[in-house]
């Protein structure tokens, strides 16, 4: 090792190989924990100091440089394990790792931010909304267990329940209730006619009235009268 005259089998951490031929090592940049090539070329940094970060992806480093020690990642980049690494597609920023996405690059049209995945559109059960100006996400409706669409101004209010679910005035039922009939394909209710409940149509309600009328009271009989004479 150069400037102590001490002989080892390798260069110990914090110093590099100066010269390979001369058997040489020299210490590597204050801001490196390890180096390679040269001083500056860091392989790892020092995780409590300044600029703990590693970034291989450094725009303006020098040419002999692969990488260099930083106080936070470049934008597009996050840190695992002590080193900057880009985020992954469809992540256009990421945290923690490559694929876990804080905002959408757009690739195959996946825009939408939900629970840290880029998404070309929201899953069953939620909605749509504007995060923010340049930020679409999902809304999840106030009825997970039955509804999968809801109203994107109102989640309280189902469009469309899951199977075997049926639709009743924007809510989930089991069945239909009391003056109510499933529609054509089952998924909702609509009020019943009066064809449903079986009410004949006026006139003949008129006539089934009076029949009710004739069955209850009965016919109406006149006694035979007695006749009676005089003697004379």
């Amino acid at each position: 090792m150069i400037g102590t005259g001490i002989c080892l089998p390798d260069c110990t951490r914090g110093y590099y190989h100066a010269n390979l031929e001369k058997k040489t090592c020299s210490t590597c940049d204050p801001l490196c924990k390890e180096c390679e090539g040269n001083a500056k070329n860091c392989t790892r940094c020092w995780e409590k100091e300044e600029k703990p970060l590693l970034d291989r992806a450094f725009l303006f480093r020098p040419k002999d440089v692969d990488g260099t020690c930083i106080v936070e990642c470049p934008l597009g980049y996050t840190s695992v394990g002590g080193e900057c690494f880009p985020c992954a597609s469809p992540c256009a920023t990421c945290t923690g790792t490559v694929n876990t996405c804080t905002s959408c690059d757009g690739t195959l049209d996946r825009i939408i931010l939900y629970r840290q995945n880029c998404l070309k559109a929201c899953p069953a059960g939620s909605v749509t909304f504007a995060k923010s100006a340049n930020e679409l996400s999902c809304l999840e409706c106030a009825d997970q267990a039955g509804c999968e669409i809801c109203d994107d101004s109102n989640i309280e209010k189902c469009l469309r329940c899951n199977n075997p679910l049926v639709l009743h005035e924007g809510i989930c039922l089991g069945a239909c209730p009391g003056g109510y009939k499933y529609n054509s394909e089952k998924t909702a209710c609509i009020a019943q006619t009066i064809d449903d409940i079986g009410i004949l149509p006026f006139p003949w309600l008129i006539i089934a009235f009076f029949g009710c009328l004739i069955a209850l009271f009965g016919k109406c009989k006149k006694k035979p009268g007695r006749t009676k004479y005089i003697s004379t």
